[in-house]
């Protein structure tokens, strides 16, 4: 006769596993990025859609006033590229964010991917339809706002607990992409003539998402090797270079000749040397950090062939994103940033895997028990055993 009691433990339903995590007979071992670098990509969000929607709906519509009252001896379309370059970079970096955000889910891929084209068509619905002032702004606020909402709600569907190789190969992706794109705004510009009669906030812009975009680089490549730093180390890394590129960024208003602020660009494939390095060097040694650090120099000239196969390939990248929002490709001045960020992105696919080395075999916690029969007392044990494992 059992002695147990209707509320003891042998009479108890099995507790249902828990949906957000992987069954234990998968073997996975669920592993999330640090909070920083989740808090990284939360704020690189509300940075990029408030810039993206300021840009869209304030600088856009300023800009026929800009060209009609400053010299423009290089012609207006340069200003129109800058304004659309700016907003692109936004949605990159919103992408990019939001994918740092949730790494760790089922379809963070095409979350992200997904995101990323949908607002690049309610950029071009928005200036299609003339959106602008405070009203615009809050309309468009709106909208990127219930596209993130979106995001979040289909994120939530969908149940961590990936195995952490492939989390962390994504911010590889984030980290390379994000790196070598941080740069690409500073491509844009117009003689400093033209500086005092340019908004404020359009430099301003300039600088911030540089800025953001290496301390997003910065967070993703710190929770990507296999050792995350502490949450300060990321932050003190990006210091260096979000100062000079922000630096750049502002001085694109402030008289600096456009030939001068643009020479931050020669930095995209440098960034993106030193994310690999960080990636691939766990304990290096002086004979590894010389190589690396003289491949990151090596980037510097690097970058131009780079950018002339972005600004050719960008003038077929870009057509149907201007037509979209009823517009044309300017006659004057080149787009970089379209095709540039197509680049980066597939760079950092291919780097990524080759760089954060697979999770491995299931944990033997979740192996099931041997069925095999045990060795006689004094049998040796099989070769593939070694002999300091026996008791």
């Amino acid at each position: 006769m059992s002695s147990a009691h209707p509320g003891s433990t042998s009479d108890r339903e099995p507790a249902a596993p828990d949906s957000d995590r992987e069954p234990a007979a998968s073997g996975v071992e669920p592993w999330s990025p640090p909070i920083g670098t989740r808090l990284a990509g939360l704020a690189g969000l509300a940075v990029a859609v408030t810039a993206w929607a300021y840009t869209l709906t304030i600088l856009t519509p300023r800009m026929p006033i800009v060209a009609d009252r400053a010299p423009m001896p290089g012609g207006d379309g340069e200003l129109f590229l800058w304004v659309a370059e700016l907003r692109w970079a936004a949605i990159l970096l919103a992408a990019l964010s939001l994918l740092t955000a949730l790494a760790h889910r089922r379809g963070a891929l095409l979350l992200a991917a997904g995101t990323g084209t949908l607002l690049l068509g309610v950029d071009g619905a928005v200036e299609r339809a003339g959106l602008a002032g405070s009203v615009g702004l809050a309309v468009t606020l709106g909208l990127g706002a219930a596209v993130l909402a979106l995001a979040g709600r289909l994120a939530r569907w969908r149940a961590p607990g990936i195995p952490a190789h492939v989390v962390r190969r994504r911010l590889a992706i984030v980290a390379v992409a994000a790196a070598c794109c941080a740069p690409l705004p500073l491509a844009q510009g117009t003689p400093g003539v033209n500086h005092p009669f340019l908004p404020a906030g359009l430099p301003l812009v300039t600088a911030v998402l540089p800025v953001f975009l290496v301390v997003l680089a910065a967070f993703a490549v710190g929770a990507a090797r296999h050792r995350p730093p502490r949450p300060l180390v990321p932050l003190a890394g990006a210091l260096l270079p979000a100062a000079v590129l922000g630096g750049f960024g502002t001085a694109t208003g402030a008289g600096v000749e456009p030939g001068n602020t643009s020479i931050g660009v020669l930095l995209a494939v440098p960034l993106g040397v030193v994310v690999v390095a960080l990636l691939r060097l766990h304990r290096p040694d002086r004979r590894t950090v010389a190589l690396w650090t003289g491949l990151t120099l090596a980037g510097l000239p690097g970058t131009v062939p780079l950018v002339i196969v972005s600004v050719v390939v960008s003038i077929f990248v870009s057509a149907p994103l201007f037509a979209l929002a009823g517009t044309s490709y300017p006659a004057d001045g080149v787009a970089v940033l379209p095709a540039a960020a197509l680049l980066a992105l597939v760079a950092g696919g291919l780097i990524a895997p080759l760089t954060v080395p697979h999770s491995g075999q299931p944990s033997p916690a979740a192996a099931p028990p041997s069925t095999a029969a045990p060795l006689p007392a004094g049998a040796p044990l099989p070769a593939a055993v070694p002999a300091a494992g026996q008791p």
